[in-house]
């Protein structure tokens, strides 16, 4: 994963992706290895199935506010756009408590829905 990370830093998604399937190969059911490369996946527009299944996986078994924000971001990429706020309206943190990128994720969500 760590390998991946510095792939995708380096702006290399092709080894970044490569890293992030070997990691998977390891432990398939790694959430952080998950997320992170559905999230990635995401940002590129590429595989968005295969995206969204791991982030369905992932908040199968945590829904951590990082974990939530990623599946609605992947749902908001696939244009399920009903879907992807109705995620974000469930995390239990008050919206004035998130960082910019899941206020930034949310808005172009509730804009689409305009």
């Amino acid at each position: 994963m760590n390998l991946g990370d510095c792939y995708h830093a380096l702006n290399d998604k092709e080894k970044c992706f490569a890293f992030y399937d070997k990691a998977l190969e390891v432990n398939p059911d790694n959430v952080a290895v998950l997320n992170n490369y559905a999230y990635y996946l995401s940002l590129e527009n590429k595989n968005l199935n295969k995206a969204l299944e791991m982030a369905e996986k992932v908040v199968s078994v945590s829904n951590t506010i990082t974990y939530l924000d990623t599946y609605a971001w992947v749902l908001y990429k696939l244009g399920r756009y009903s879907e992807a706020k109705r995620v974000m309206d469930g995390i239990d943190i008050p919206q004035n408590q998130w960082d910019k990128t899941y206020k930034d994720h949310y808005k172009q969500i509730t804009d689409k829905l305009k």
